[in-house]
């Protein structure tokens, strides 16, 4: 996304337009189902900021990104790939192949007429954050073995869903069946929570049905006999991202080993969080980071050793 500011910032400088602008809807990738124009918009946004571009509904220009339907694979000759065009690499050194998602970014000026349409490229863990897709990589993998499974990956998903110890909906969502780390939503009712369960679609994609004005927490499973620090992000926005202590936004969530953590909602301070909620609350949070809630709503959960 720096690159994307840096590319605006320099248009409207060389045509001596004022450096302010209105973000408009970034589209995810139809296919995908997925929410990343979220995440695209709200990572944007901080970074016209950090470029001294000014960010508010009164602009006089609009940017936004439409048409973001093709998946890259770096390193490899063109071809198909489920349905998505792949285009050769534009890096003539590169060593390996890795996956690219091309978000194409245009200028409207005050009267919707369009000034310039600038394409940027996204890689590796911030594609598969944008697009949804599930991936398990071996913690100490090299670069290139990272890639390798990205690609497999998503090739052939290998998603897998599980029901808890005694239960019978399967509720935890897995990258694999071998994967140590999962995930859970719990709908919140009083002081009871319960496992919502868990479909697998096309691609075995994973979805939970959930419903305008119902609560919930997420639980992360960490089955590994080491610690884990998970970023977790709803429809892009880190949970941390309306904490009242700046140096905590963008935290990570810690889990010991062979434990569970649950997180439940938009933290602000170490006593006390917000709820999440579908509807009004999660509308206003993605307002607040300036991001256009989508119809299909994206949870990511990245773990680290």
């Amino acid at each position: 996304m720096k690159d994307v500011a840096a590319k605006v910032k320099k248009f409207l400088q060389s045509e001596r337009r004022e450096l302010h602008v209105k973000l408009g809807v970034f589209e995810g990738f139809d296919l995908l189902k997925a929410s990343g124009g979220i995440e695209i918009t709200r990572a944007l946004a901080e970074e016209m900021q950090a470029a001294g571009i000014r960010v508010s509904d009164g602009a006089p220009h609009l940017v936004e990104g439409a048409n973001n339907r093709r998946i890259k694979i770096e390193g490899e000759p063109t071809k198909k790939v489920q349905g998505f065009r792949v285009k050769p690499s534009s890096f003539k050194d590169e060593r390996f192949q890795s996956l690219a998602l091309e978000i194409n970014t245009t200028v409207f000026d005050e009267f919707g007429e369009e000034l310039a349409i600038l394409p940027v490229q996204v890689f590796g863990t911030t594609a598969l954050q944008i697009s949804g897709i599930d991936a398990d990589i071996p913690a100490n993998a090299s670069e290139e073995k990272r890639q390798s499974q990205i690609l497999t990956q998503f090739r052939t998903p290998r998603t897998t869903l599980e029901a808890p110890s005694g239960m019978d909906a399967e509720s935890i969502i897995r990258p694999s069946q071998q994967s140590d780390f999962g995930l859970e939503v719990l709908l919140k009712s009083g002081n009871s929570l319960s496992p919502r369960e868990a479909r697998l679609a096309e691609r075995r994609r994973a979805f939970i049905d959930l419903h305008r004005g119902e609560e919930y927490v997420v639980r992360l499973h960490n089955n590994a006999n080491f610690e884990v620090a998970v970023e977790l992000t709803i429809d892009g926005v880190n949970v941390f991202q309306l904490a009242e202590n700046a140096a905590l936004k963008g935290s990570k969530v810690i889990i010991a080993p062979n434990r569970t953590a649950v997180v439940p909602g938009w933290f602000r301070n170490l006593s006390e969080s917000n709820q999440f909620k579908i509807g009004a609350y999660q509308e206003s949070v993605a307002k607040e980071q300036m991001a256009p809630l989508a119809d299909v709503g994206t949870i990511t959960a990245t773990f680290r050793a």
